[in-house]
């Protein structure tokens, strides 16, 4: 039996996912509420599953510039409303499937181009990737009980910077 940590950037149009199989990233993916349900299916004939999600409803506020206008404003709005809604139409689904999950702070942790470089280097991950499914594999990393390398390659990261 596998152990799979699933790590999970809810988006209205496609959540970011990231699978780690027996604590090693093996998968990164971008996909809708269905696709992720199929994967999930298919994956929890092989394993256990915890899936590891940001918590977009969390976040009580809705921050906006000094200069940003009322129209922009309200659609910053309405897109974080979406990714919350999305956010309880993953977890619904997950209920349904009897696959637990647990809830992490909103974080930006290898979103950026510059952040990067260290998801690569601490997961090993040498395809393609983009910081929706860099963020999955964020959250899933920290689920797979990797917090201690991740803190190794951050302090590394650190020294190599300031050197």
């Amino acid at each position: 039996m596998n152990n799979y940590s699933i790590g999970c950037d809810p988006d209205s149009k496609s959540h970011g996912i990231a699978i780690y199989k027996n604590g090693a990233l093996t998968e990164l993916h971008n996909l809708n509420l269905m696709q992720l349900m199929d994967k999930l299916v298919d994956l929890k004939e092989t394993g256990t599953i915890h899936v590891h999600i940001e918590n977009v409803n969390g976040n009580k506020a809705v921050w906006h510039g000094e200069n940003q206008n009322k129209k922009a404003y309200g659609m910053t709005s309405q897109n974080v409303a979406k990714c919350k809604q999305a956010q309880i139409e993953v977890e619904r689904m997950l209920e349904k499937l009897g696959i637990p999950y647990t809830h992490y702070p909103a974080s930006s942790n290898w979103k950026s181009q510059a952040s990067k470089k260290q998801f690569e280097m601490v997961t090993g991950w040498k395809k393609t990737s983009n910081e929706d499914n860099r963020s999955a594999a964020y959250f899933g990393f920290l689920g797979a009980n990797k917090s201690s390398q991740l803190q190794k390659a951050t302090m590394t990261t650190y020294k190599k910077a300031k050197a």
